[in-house]
């Protein structure tokens, strides 16, 4: 797991009791601070199925820290999903290579892709 380093800065805002005017008096101190944001790991694919219709159900496990999954069919991109499983369209019989990247804030990960004959899976 890649990590960065965001550099964060945030203002302390302290009220005062000696002030009882209306308005207390406020002291700013610039507190900095260190963040580590991980870029997602790599995904790795845990299923796909033909479920008819010309289309194939793929899925990889839930990658830890990841927001959303990018989908590719035969290096095309096709869309970002929540979701870590996808329906694409690979017909019985014809061959996909299905790419998947998990994404979070800080990154992208490495692309994992999949040969897939439609209606089976090709290791």
């Amino acid at each position: 797991m890649r990590k960065y380093l965001l550099s964060c800065a945030a203002v302390l805002l302290i009220s005062t009791l000696s002030s009882f005017s209306g308005v207390p008096a406020k002291i700013q101190n610039p507190i900095t601070s260190a963040l580590y944001f991980a870029v997602p790991d790599a995904p790795v694919f845990s299923y796909a199925n033909y479920n008819g219709k010309g289309r194939t159900l793929v899925g990889v496990g839930l990658v830890p820290g990841a927001t959303g999954y990018n989908w590719y069919l035969n290096g095309k991109f096709l869309y970002t999903t929540t979701n870590n499983y996808t329906s694409v369209g690979i017909n019985c019989g014809s061959y996909g290579a299905i790419g998947v990247e998990a994404v979070n804030a800080s990154g992208v990960s490495a692309l994992t892709i999949k040969g897939v004959i439609g209606c089976s899976l090709e290791d």
